[in-house]
């Protein structure tokens, strides 16, 4: 009986090693866990907060392309209007030089006539 003793001495102190052991990697293994559980929520925080500065910009670009096409849609307005105006211009220019054109030959035809009528009329031969 006095042989075994050592050996159950032995297996008591590696009973308790193991126990020791073990409530470490348990402990270990909290922290990690803890350690692993922390960074995620750091990530996904920064996950949320770029997720959120992206969606404020693509609401910004969203209205800032509104406003462009709204820019758009008023320049077009401006640039029919302006046509229609050039283009009564120009029609009241045609007009207008339709009518000078008129007038000038109505000129030239009295011209004309004067002409061939001084010519016709007596004396002027005279005066040659």
């Amino acid at each position: 009986g006095a042989r075994d003793s050592p050996f159950r001495g032995a297996e008591e102190e590696e009973r308790q090693h193991s126990r020791e052991l073990r409530g470490l990697s348990e402990a270990k293994h909290a922290k990690l866990q803890q350690e692993t559980k922390e960074r995620h929520d750091g990530l996904k925080e920064q996950l949320d907060g770029m997720r959120r500065e992206m969606e404020s910009s693509l609401g910004a670009l969203g209205q800032g392309i509104s406003a462009v096409k709204e820019e758009k849609g008023h320049l077009g307005g401006m640039e029919q209007r302006l046509r229609q105006e050039f283009g009564a211009q120009a029609q009241a220019g045609r007009q207008g030089t339709e009518e000078l054109k008129q007038k000038v030959e109505t000129l030239q035809g009295g011209f004309v006539e004067l002409r061939d009528a001084v010519r016709k009329s007596p004396g002027k031969e005279s005066r040659h």
